[in-house]
């Protein structure tokens, strides 16, 4: 998935300015079809359709004015940042997190950028070799922020704590972050035909 010549417009509404590092180590509409129906089949085709959605693509701009972000927290120049918030009702729990300004409920956020080489290594190192933990591993690795907290992978007890968050998003809240994960570090359909159909020579050396 390309980062670097983001496309659709920036939002309207009031956003953050964020920092940036140019360390290596250091959401436009939804594609999916939501046609509304009646009976059975019209709601089963709109779970599907929304199964399918897609990650928004980038904006140029500042962090919706929603998330905390820390205040050590640099974002890295190159990537894409992506801002999650989760209903504290979908996690395992929901007592457990912080209102929004004009939202309703209790809320958890992250903040979130596609992993590098290093990031990666550090992943599948705490995979342990276990094909199963693999793609969780990878997804909390791209995790920069919790709750307004810059991620902790020392294990120390606090708001920091990463192990500690996604144990208490849920299954239901971690399956979203694993779909976001795939999504980025995926290309799309069109880059995936331009690379195969414009990208690629072939030749016989016989």
């Amino acid at each position: 998935m390309t980062t670097d010549e983001p496309t659709a417009e920036a939002p309207a509404e009031e956003e953050q300015e964020l920092a940036y590092t140019d360390d290596e180590q250091a959401i436009g509409a939804p594609t999916a079809d939501l046609r509304e129906g009646e009976g059975d089949t019209a709601e089963e085709e709109k779970g599907a359709n929304l199964m399918d959605m897609d990650v928004p693509q980038a904006t140029q701009g500042g962090a919706p004015k929603w998330v905390v972000i820390p205040p050590d927290l640099k974002f890295p120049r190159g990537r894409q940042a992506i801002f999650l918030r989760f209903r504290s009702e979908w996690t395992d729990t929901p007592w457990i997190g912080d209102p929004i300004e004009g939202e309703t409920g209790k809320w958890r956020q992250c903040i979130c950028w596609t992993i590098s080489i290093g990031d990666k290594t550090l992943g599948l190192n705490r995979a342990k070799q276990d094909p199963n933990r693999v793609a969780d591993e990878l997804a909390k690795q791209m995790i920069r922020s919790i709750d307004g907290h810059t991620v902790n992978w020392d294990g120390t007890p606090g708001s920091g704590n990463v192990e500690q968050w996604w144990a208490q998003m849920g299954e239901r809240s971690r399956m979203l972050i694993s779909k976001v994960f795939l999504q980025l570090h995926m290309m799309k359909r069109e880059e995936l035909r331009d690379f195969f159909e414009n990208c690629i020579a072939v030749r016989s050396t016989g």
